[in-house]
C-alpha cells in the first residue's frame, strides 16, 4: 500500500513539474515575441525618421541580433 501511494505522489509531482516548466516556456515565448516586436518597431521607426547611414543601420542590426540572442537564452 505504501509503495502505491508513493508512486502516485511521484506521478503527481512529475505532472506538476512538467506543467510548471511548460507554463514557464509559454510565458517566456510570449514575453520574447512581444519584446522582439517592440524593439523591431523602435529600431524601424528611428531608422525611418533619422535616415541613418550604413554605420548606424549596421549598429541597429547587430544590436537587434544581440537582443534576440539574450532574450532567447534567458527566457526560452
Amino acid at each position: 500500500m505504501r509503495r502505491n501511494t508513493t508512486s502516485e505522489l511521484f506521478k503527481k509531482l512529475n505532472n506538476f513539474i512538467r506543467k510548471y516548466y511548460q507554463n514557464q516556456l509559454i510565458k517566456g515565448g510570449i514575453y520574447s515575441v512581444a519584446v522582439l516586436i517592440i524593439f523591431f518597431l523602435i529600431f524601424s521607426i528611428i531608422e525611418h525618421f533619422s535616415k541613418a547611414g550604413v554605420g548606424v543601420r549596421t549598429f541597429f542590426f547587430w544590436t537587434y541580433i544581440i537582443i534576440n540572442l539574450i532574450i532567447a537564452v534567458k527566457y526560452i
